[in-house]
């Protein structure tokens, strides 16, 4: 992660949709400029000024004449089913990889690591550097003029949310950045504000907030196909979700999300677009434990070590009341100054 400011999580999935929630490149930013994983630089500069001076934007909520959207066929009872079977998720842990590309420079940057979630609000998510192949080519990722993408290592770097405060930990550097959330978006409500977590998201919020849709490798039902070789192979039940946002806050941070998941309702990876369209972050998960009794070692009470430099320190702003007649920015289209 090379670029870093806090963005709803969600979006890391729940924010884990990660959510929760639950980040990417920009290069010429300072290391100390935190983001929450799941974030994409684009932000315009009012938005970096904000997060510096420790107003975080507000989020706001679709007019009532206009919260109402044409859904495809089934994503009605997918939502309530979705919500019912997270919500049964009480620890969730594993491994996850991060592709980030940047389709401008054609650059693909890779880090590996594990992540832990813990309702209704704790995650953490640690990146290690990975060894790239020589030369560092990627033989998956092409230009539109068919060159192939370089590859760059991620930075060894750790985001650690206890449910009243954020760390992002850059331990190459040895800084590490704070966020404290406000009492009033601790616990369940942390959803309603700029640090939404997408376990425990209700169906008439997810709707309310993103426009939704079905992905290509949608399958609500099990198939069977037949291989060239004439053997059969069953194909088990997963959904793939896109998301588009229909609020301000969530425009300026992120313009497209697919979520990909196994019948369990158990992320699989996640997918998220920057506002122009020019870098996407995929995370894929593995390796999952699902609501263990007993964790060893409580991940989310890790702190930076005393050696490091508070390099940030912002305060998530409570949510403020939204004008209902303001309209609703569709994606692409243009953010408010502010």
């Amino acid at each position: 992660m090379m670029c870093r400011q806090f963005q709803p999580l969600w979006t890391v999935v729940a924010t884990c949709l990660l959510a929760v929630s639950l980040e990417p490149v920009c290069a010429q930013e300072r290391p100390g400029t935190a983001r929450v994983p799941g974030a994409q630089s684009g932000s315009p500069p009012a938005r970096q000024a904000q997060a510096e001076s420790g107003t975080a934007p507000r989020v706001e909520r679709p007019a009532a004449d206009t919260i109402q959207q044409q859904l495809p066929a089934g994503m009605d009872e997918l939502l309530l089913k979705w919500e019912r079977e997270s919500a049964r998720i009480e620890r969730l842990r594993g491994d996850v990889t991060r592709f980030v590309y940047d389709s401008v420079y054609l650059v693909e940057e890779r880090s590996v690591g594990k992540f832990w979630y813990e309702s209704v609000d704790k995650g953490r998510m640690d990146f290690k550097a990975v060894k790239l192949p020589d030369p560092p080519v990627s033989r998956d990722k092409q230009g539109a003029n068919g060159k192939p993408y370089t590859l760059e290592s991620g930075a060894n770097e750790r985001w650690i949310c206890n449910g009243k405060e954020i760390f992002l930990i850059h331990d190459d550097n040895k800084l590490y950045d704070l966020v404290r959330i406000p009492p009033q978006q601790q616990g369940r409500n942390i959803i309603n504000g700029p640090l939404p977590f997408l376990f425990g998201m209700k169906a008439e919020q997810a709707k309310a907030r993103y426009g939704l849709d079905y992905g290509k490798l949608h399958r609500p039902e099990e198939r069977i196909v037949q291989t060239k070789e004439g053997k059969r192979v069953r194909l088990p039940v997963q959904y793939h979700i896109i998301a588009t946002p229909r609020t301000r806050v969530d425009a300026a941070e992120w313009s497209r999300a697919e979520v990909l998941m196994y019948g369990s309702f158990i992320p699989k990876a996640i997918r998220l677009l920057n506002p122009t369209g020019e870098k996407e972050t995929v995370y894929a998960f593995s390796e999952m434990k699902v609501n263990e009794k007993i964790w060893i070692n409580n991940p989310f009470n890790d702190r930076p070590p005393s050696s490091y430099t508070l390099d940030n320190n912002n305060r998530a702003a409570a949510e403020q009341p939204v004008d209902p007649t303001r309209p609703i920015v569709p994606t692409g289209g243009e953010r408010e100054r502010r």
